[in-house]
């Protein structure tokens, strides 16, 4: 089955197209009314499969991962122990997903890790992306309003409750980084750990946090209104 990923990532410079966004729903749509794949007996007892879920060669999954369909999962993909992936999501192929990791509503490109207890979801993110542990996306914002994307310094409204994030191609990201509902990162990135990215980062940024020889102090923060 040819999904509309392969024709997305094949863009040029895809991770900067406007309506990038608009492709996880016409995932959602493929999976609801042309994907209809049962896996009823995997190898593995430990292992709970739901509804309609692809599983291409030489995929392994790990005791007690649970997969919630409708779910494709690309050749060659590992599912670590206890991930949970949740409806309409894509991996492509070659997939490295490690210990408690929870996707939905996700597409994962080719190649790509996500290191143990790591949170995706209303995301796309690129081939060869390496995100590190406790690699989170925000996909709701505090105030309930529409999610508008930002992007090359635009903000794009999608008139979405609900919007990951957008990562391109060969981006690595380090341990317990965040990012906003909206907020798109480019390709060939490199991002330091423990960071909460807030704004666009265009192809080919190198971002880190200084470090402060000063003690650690708790802000203490009075008359908030």
């Amino acid at each position: 089955m040819k999904l509309p990923c392969s024709e997305l990532f094949n863009l040029k410079n895809w991770h900067n197209c406007q309506d990038v966004h608009t492709n996880l729903k016409s995932i959602q749509q493929l999976l609801d009314n042309e994907f209809n794949e049962g896996v009823k007996d995997y190898k593995n007892q430990n292992v709970v499969i739901m509804g309609s879920v692809h599983l291409g060669e030489n995929v392994q999954l790990n005791p007690y991962v649970v997969i919630d369909g409708p779910v494709w999962i690309g050749d060659g993909c590992k599912l670590g122990p206890n991930c949970y992936i949740r409806p309409y999501t894509v991996l492509e192929s070659n997939i490295n997903v490690g210990f408690g990791v929870e996707i939905k509503e996700s597409l994962i490109g080719d190649g790509s890790t996500i290191a143990h207890l790591s949170y995706i979801g209303n995301s796309i993110i690129g081939r060869n992306v390496m995100l590190g542990a406790n690699f989170c996306t925000a996909v709701e914002r505090l105030d309930c309003n529409t999610i508008s994307l930002n992007l090359s310094s635009k903000m794009i409204p999608t008139g979405l409750l609900k919007l990951g994030t957008i990562i391109g191609d060969n981006t690595r990201i380090g341990v317990g980084t965040s990012v906003m509902p909206g907020i798109a990162v480019g390709s060939d990135c490199i991002i330091g750990p423990h960071m909460v990215i807030w704004h666009h980062i265009k192809d080919g940024c190198k971002a880190f946090l200084k470090l402060h020889k000063i003690p650690f102090k708790y802000l203490e923060f009075d008359n908030i209104q």
